[in-house]
């Protein structure tokens, strides 16, 4: 394993175990969290974001639509009609400072 892959394989375990530490269950911090690196993938080009987040989380990409559509409903994500795309609200944004990442509790 070369040195890059290792640390993307770091940066992949550490960004779980801090997802793993959020309040359970479909809740508005998840939702925010989900959001902001949908919209970070989006925002870099990539053609399948939701296989880019299955890689991230660990969770099955029709589960992740799903919850992608409760983001939009719950009102952390703008909708684009017929395209992979949107950007946090002020909602998301708002609760992604709420979240102190250093307090998350470790699975």
């Amino acid at each position: 394993m070369t040195k890059l892959t290792r640390a993307g394989q770091q940066a992949i375990e550490s960004f779980r175990r801090e997802l793993a530490g959020l309040p359970k269950g479909v809740s508005d911090e998840y939702l925010a969290v989900l959001s902001a690196l949908y919209v970070r993938f989006v925002n870099l080009g990539r053609t399948a974001p939701a296989q880019d987040l299955e890689l991230w989380t660990g969770t099955k990409q029709a589960t992740l639509k799903g919850h992608l559509r409760a983001a939009r409903q719950r009102g952390f994500l703008t909708k684009v009609e017929g395209k992979a795309g949107g950007q946090l609200t002020d909602k998301a944004i708002e609760t992604l400072r709420g979240i102190d990442v250093e307090q998350v509790r470790q699975p």
